[in-house]
């Protein structure tokens, strides 16, 4: 009787093929993670955009009931010195927002330039 030969291919394709999902596996990871961090942070841009626009809406509504209101900065355009943020919220779910802004006369008679800036910042217990 002639003694079988045994060539262990079985265990080298089982490693192969091991191999290539695990690498497919970490490659959809980290492509999903890296779309989450993109869709969170341009959800950030969206609501800083959104609360900007509270804070020129905010100076509008106040220019119709004063023609001399100047804004919530007291220099213009808005710069670090001179901050007087409003916060629009603060709580433990959406975090915190803030807004400034400030009026200038314009060139022509009766126009006027608004400037505002939102700020958003993040909840203490987010993930990211």
């Amino acid at each position: 009787m002639m003694k079988q030969r045994e060539g262990g291919y079985l265990l080298l394709l089982t490693l192969i093929e091991s191999i290539v999902i695990l690498t497919v596996m970490t490659g959809i990871f980290q492509l999903s993670f890296v779309n989450y961090t993109q869709a969170r942070r341009e959800l950030i841009r969206a609501n800083a955009l959104a609360v900007a626009e509270a804070g020129a809406d905010n100076a509008i509504f106040n220019l119709n009931q004063d023609n001399s209101y100047a804004g919530t900065n007291t220099i213009c355009p808005l710069g670090t010195s001179g901050a007087n943020p409003v916060v629009l919220y603060n709580d433990n779910v959406k975090g915190r927002a803030t807004y400034e802004n400030c009026v200038t006369a314009g060139t022509i008679p009766n126009e006027k330039i608004v400037y505002a800036t939102g700020k958003v910042y993040l909840p203490a217990s987010s993930p990211t």
